[in-house]
């Protein structure tokens, strides 16, 4: 590798993924950089430490946790009265028409 690298970039330290070493460097530049994405964590952890398996270790971050937006579900609109009457079934039916139907005629 030629490129204008520093040492430890170009070689990155290899830390096994259970190591409690590995938990507190994860913790350190968690907290460092202000609670970042698990992608932003791993490219900033990656420059100096080669981490087996690091994104099965950045899941644990519990105010991460608590402040990660839940999808909202939106509150159903009330329907219309002639949709909640009781009628028998196909009393109105619909179909949707597209395009010409070519039919073969029999001789």
């Amino acid at each position: 590798m030629h490129a204008s690298l520093p040492y430890n970039q170009k070689h990155p330290t290899l830390i096994p993924k259970r190591h409690p070493f590995t938990v507190l460097l994860i913790h350190h530049y968690h907290k460092e950089n202000h609670h970042p994405g698990a992608t932003t964590l791993q490219q900033l952890i990656q420059q100096q430490f080669w981490i087996m398996s690091v994104r099965s270790q950045l899941r644990f971050c519990i105010p991460c946790y608590r402040i990660r937006p839940k999808a909202v579900q939106p509150v159903m609109g009330n329907l219309p009265k002639y949709r909640l009457q009781q009628i028998k079934p196909f009393h109105q039916t619909g179909i949707d028409y597209a395009g010409p139907i070519s039919l073969k005629e029999l001789s």
